[in-house]
């Protein structure tokens, strides 16, 4: 299979995200994938807000998607800009709540979030 581009992830992730599709494509059309990922972690921390923490989990399994058949550059973006916002997202969450997501993260977004937060760790201490 070849590597999905940010036009073809893009039109993915609208899809895949109707309550914020339109902010999506206009996003799209300057070619603002870095604005498409802002705008989905936005949209996922209001759901946490609302308790909609089955949902979120699910979604965050097709930014997933993308980021396993994504080009370099996705995979850059994603890793950088998407799982960076995790921690702002378990912030938001109560234990019970975070632990759900956790728990179903896609194997790659821990990895790399455990790295990540790893990192920040030995920065503090």
């Amino acid at each position: 299979m070849a590597e999905i581009t940010t036009l073809r992830a893009s039109n993915y992730l609208s899809y895949r995200f109707p309550a914020i599709k339109q902010e999506i494509k206009q996003l799209k059309s300057h070619n603002n994938f870095a604005g498409i990922l802002q705008a989905i972690v936005n949209y996922l921390k209001q759901l946490i807000v609302d308790g909609k923490i089955r949902m979120v989990s699910r979604l965050i399994k097709f930014v997933a998607i993308v980021f396993t058949h994504g080009n370099n550059y996705i995979k850059e973006i994603i890793e950088n800009l998407f799982v960076r916002s995790l921690e702002s997202m378990h912030k938001r969450c109560d234990v019970n709540q975070w632990h759900y997501v956790y728990q179903k993260l896609p194997a790659p977004f821990k990895i790399i979030y455990n790295q990540q937060y790893q990192h920040i760790s030995i920065k503090i201490n």
